[in-house]
């Protein structure tokens, strides 16, 4: 029996889910006739989700299942089709200056596009309040040991806050194409099923010197969230 067919998105606003579908399976090799086989779905169907339209749960799990998705690609393909939340609401930099100031590490809280809104008082290298945490790290890509895993994790996570919400977040997508044309690792990992959005913990390598960075929500929305190195 052939899975259900797909429907507009409330609102009639377009499902983020079809274009990164549409990625993965390029990335894959697979031709819209050969996936949709694979899912038990019509050509037209899965063009339909392609192009934006929202479709049954079954019907995107059985496009996962068709391209091979594991457990991170899943559950990004799930918050895509119906995102958790609306539009991030601007956060109060004076409060989260008062939050983080008493850090004893370097630390930075950042909005969904990667904007430093706060450092804490250790913070005297890297990036100030008002720049942009990818755009600081792409500019110092010579300093990093590894720069390719820098940049695709970098990636992983703004694939993965994209899924939170509802409408697309501002200033994201800039950050997304700049990371794509500075790192052929970063534009692989945004269309990647087997990527892992939301590491906490990952030992980094920045002039020669081995960085453990620490990934954490900060607050009940993931509009903020921090950036610790802790040794």
């Amino acid at each position: 029996m052939s899975a259900p067919p797909v429907s507009p998105r409330p609102g009639g606003c377009p499902s983020p889910a079809g274009g990164w579908v549409a990625a993965v399976r390029r990335a894959a090799g697979w031709t819209q006739a050969e996936t949709a086989l694979r899912a038990g779905i019509t050509v037209r169907a899965l063009q339909a989700v392609e192009a934006g339209r929202v479709a049954w749960p079954v019907t995107m799990a059985a496009i996962g299942t068709a391209l091979d998705l594991d457990t991170a690609g899943r559950r990004h393909l799930a918050r895509l089709t119906d995102p958790p939340r609306q539009a991030p609401v601007p956060a109060d930099p004076d409060h989260l200056a008062r939050m983080v100031a008493a850090i004893a590490v370097p630390a930075w809280v950042v909005d969904p596009a990667w904007n430093v809104l706060a450092t804490s008082a250790a913070s005297r290298r890297g990036p100030r309040p008002g720049t942009n945490l990818v755009v600081w790290a792409t500019s110092a890509r010579r300093a990093w040991d590894d720069w390719p895993h820098v940049a695709s994790q970098l990636m992983a996570r703004s694939r993965a806050v994209s899924s939170w919400y509802a409408e697309p977040v501002p200033g994201l997508s800039t950050v997304v194409a700049d990371l794509a044309r500075a790192s052929r690792d970063a534009a692989e990992a945004w269309s990647a099923g087997r990527v892992a959005d939301t590491p906490h913990q990952e030992v980094v390598g920045y002039r020669r010197r081995q960085l453990t960075l620490l990934w954490a929500q900060f607050g009940d929305d993931p509009a903020t969230r921090l950036v610790m190195v802790t040794d």
